[in-house]
């Protein structure tokens, strides 16, 4: 996605960001996974070039 709108051609990863959603319905989770990537973004700067989430219980675990 963000490729659509930044050149990532050099782009490394910097650091680790982890991100656990509670229980919900599917689109409110990856809503809060969306705020939490425009906050990030918006206060550091930093974006996502890569994501990894997995399901634990009733958990969502992004990284």
């Amino acid at each position: 996605m963000a490729d659509s709108f930044l050149d990532l051609r050099d782009a490394a990863a910097g650091s680790e960001h982890s991100l656990r959603v509670g229980p919900g319905e599917p689109q409110d989770r990856l809503a809060a996974v969306l705020d939490e990537v425009i906050y990030l973004m918006d206060t550091t700067g930093q974006i996502p070039i890569n994501a990894v989430s997995k399901q634990e219980e009733n958990r969502l675990t992004s990284i």
